[in-house]
């Protein structure tokens, strides 16, 4: 790629600031203490680059080196159902140490908590696997050592005593959905088809259950509440039955919002006319329930479900911390999707890799409701304060600190590298802010890596024209390209002049031509453009002119 090389004429009016490494300031303290530059410098603001960077979201090579059994104590302490499960098999995938017990956590939550067979049978199938050899754990059942953890063998009396339980139940609830589907009960269809659902999701058949749903469980639900719980219980299955009926959340999240939003307006306009808000149909044992309560807690799921959607299937990283910057404390309670510290650095990283420093503060550090959230960890503050004060290399030391467990948590772990690398990137373009050069070899001890990764690094920005810069690989110095603004001013005023020039060369030109009937149109104008004879002045002209008076 071609480099531009300033004229050294126009050198000479620069007033470099160098990096200055010797006094440790920072680049908002640099630019405090120097005052304004007198030049402008040409650095572009900030944009996505999501769809420029080819590091795509991927769980391969991930390898977390942690053995630390309170992440498992955690999870099976703050998660419930298919989220504890997917999580600990998450677990499983990505941290080799922490393999075993998550193994016997699985097992211990089926066994006691549910009566899932499925996936019970599927993790001594995988188990089998890891095993090698032809053994099938199912088939035949025996204990075995895994990391020097003893797994117990496959309960076939447990898994054959459940499994009939559970399809007498879900026959029994068949044919009692079946009676009031035909005694046209709209009520009591709904509550059937729902403890159907329940059954299968009870038993780990999650695509029969979502199969339920779609068949028409909307035309039984005669209230808002009833709506909204189907919509978030089904939207919530899409999500744990996997990547195969994600493409399914778009749609209901439309749906789940538009409802909202009607029940909002209709709870609006009866206060306005002073009535009580109506409570919701089958509510238990006829309380009555705050509607406005109702709205809010199925609002703060739908924004957590919204951002995971963006999250997993649109990768759009800043809509993901728009929307968990805006949920509400004291109304969240989505055990099922996400804890309260999964809100807070899921937010706080997106942000970090999306927003403007002036965004961090106003939308983090100021945004009291979500402050609550972050103070589950103080390090997410600090990295924000870090960040926005530009110690990058604090920002770096606790960024790695956090990567662990961000690869340990399911929905962001294959996001985690390209997120550091959006991250990264802006750091490295604000680095430069307030300065015309910066040593590399400085750099590359700020940003916690060598001097030629450090130029390679610097090359893709500048390649990305995310910095307009130079690098000079002998001196290890890359140099801010900066322009004159009355230079700058004088070449856009000399484009305008000669664009006006030129415009209006060609008006003058096409009436000319117009004139001398040398530009055609279509018929019409062709008919009314012709030139005609001029005609000599009459002699009788009642104002006595003549020809020669002209």
């Amino acid at each position: 790629m071609a480099m531009m090389v300033p004229d050294p004429d126009d050198m000479m009016d620069y007033r470099v600031i160098d990096d200055p490494t010797s006094d440790g300031m920072n680049g908002n303290e640099a630019e405090a203490f120097y005052g304004a530059s007198a030049v402008e410098v040409d650095i572009k603001p900030r944009k996505s680059t999501e769809d420029e960077d080819e590091l795509k979201p991927t769980l391969e090579g991930i390898n977390v080196d942690t053995s630390d059994p309170s992440i498992i104590t955690f999870l099976t302490t703050t998660f419930k159902g298919q989220a504890l499960l997917r999580r600990l098999d998450h677990l499983v995938n990505v941290c080799p140490q922490l393999r075993a017990e998550a193994y016997l956590a699985m097992i211990d939550y089926i066994t006691t908590s549910t009566n899932d067979v499925t996936s019970y049978m599927a993790l001594y199938n995988d188990l089998s696997k890891r095993r090698g050899g032809n053994v099938d754990l199912v088939q035949k059942p025996e204990p075995f050592t895994l990391d020097g953890h003893v797994i117990p063998a496959y309960n076939t009396v447990w898994a054959t005593t459940t499994t009939t339980a559970g399809i007498n139940n879900i026959d029994a609830m068949q044919a009692e959905y079946k009676r009031q589907k035909d005694e046209g009960v709209k009520e009591s269809t709904r509550r059937a088809l729902h403890e159907l659902i329940r059954a299968y999701v009870d038993m780990g058949r999650i695509p029969e259950a979502i199969t339920l749903y779609s068949r028409g469980m909307r035309e039984y639900c005669t209230s808002f509440k009833h709506v909204v719980e189907m919509l978030l219980e089904w939207m919530t299955l899409a999500l744990h039955a996997g990547s195969g009926y994600h493409y399914r959340l778009e749609q209901l999240l439309s749906q789940a919002e538009r409802a909202i939003a009607e029940a909002r307006e209709s709870t609006e306009a009866k206060a306005k006319q002073g009535a009580a808000p109506t409570p919701p149909q089958g509510s238990p044992g006829g309380t009555v329930v705050n509607i406005k309560q109702l709205i809010d807690e199925s609002q703060c799921k739908i924004t957590i479900l919204s951002a995971l959607h963006h999250l997993i299937n649109s990768r759009k990283y800043r809509d993901v911390a728009q929307k968990l910057i805006n949920v509400s404390f004291d109304v969240f309670d989505s055990s099922d999707l996400m804890s309260a510290n999964d809100v807070a650095i899921y937010g706080t990283i997106c942000a970090l890799a999306t927003f403007s420093r002036t965004e961090l503060k106003e939308r983090i550090l100021n945004n009291m409701e979500f402050r609550k959230f972050m103070e589950c960890d103080q390090r997410l503050v600090d990295v924000v304060k870090k960040f926005i004060s530009s110690d990058f290399s604090a920002v770096m030391d606790l960024l790695n600190g956090f990567k662990n467990e961000l690869q340990l948590n399911i929905y962001i772990a294959a996001h985690v590298n390209k997120l550091y690398s959006l991250i990264r990137k802006e750091a490295i373009r604000l680095y430069f802010f307030p300065f015309s050069n910066a040593n590399i070899r400085t750099m590359a001890e700020v940003f916690q890596t060598t001097p030629e990764g450090m130029i390679e690094e610097l090359a893709e920005l500048i390649f990305m024209k995310a910095i307009d810069a130079r690098i000079n690989a002998e001196t290890m110095e890359v140099t801010v390209n900066r322009y004159h603004k009355r230079g700058k001013t004088h070449e856009k005023t000399l484009e305008c002049t000669d664009y006006v020039e030129a415009m209006t060369n060609a008006i003058l030109l096409r009436g000319w031509m117009q004139r001398d009937a040398l530009v055609l149109g279509d018929g019409k104008e062709l008919k009314a453009t012709r030139r005609r004879p001029i005609e000599d002045p009459d002699e009788s002209d009642s104002a006595g002119y003549n020809a020669m008076d002209y």
